[in-house]
């Protein structure tokens, strides 16, 4: 998968998960102050990362990211290495 249909990808869950729309989302974008992301909304984002690209997300990986992109680069080298399973988050039943 290449980065802009990743980019795509990853807007669309953010959307879903916040019910906005982001007009100019872009990498440089902060995750907490440009789309005002509270650490639930960043682990709900990860849960629906896993669960749709199949890879593994741990909470070390989680408090480094700041930006659009650097989430980005995160899926995409869990992608390209293969590191997938079971997801490390789960939401309660």
């Amino acid at each position: 998968m290449d980065r802009r249909t990743l980019t795509q990808e990853l807007q669309a869950i953010l959307e879903d998960n916040r019910g906005e729309k982001y007009p100019d989302f872009d990498e440089t974008l902060d995750l907490r102050t440009g789309l005002g992301l509270d650490s639930v909304d960043m682990v709900s984002v990860v849960i629906d990362m896993q669960s749709r690209f199949n890879v593994e997300v741990g909470l070390g990986d989680l408090e480094k990211l700041t930006t659009v992109g650097q989430l980005l680069d995160l899926l995409e080298a869990r992608l390209e290495s293969g590191e997938s399973g079971r997801p490390t988050f789960r939401r309660a039943a």
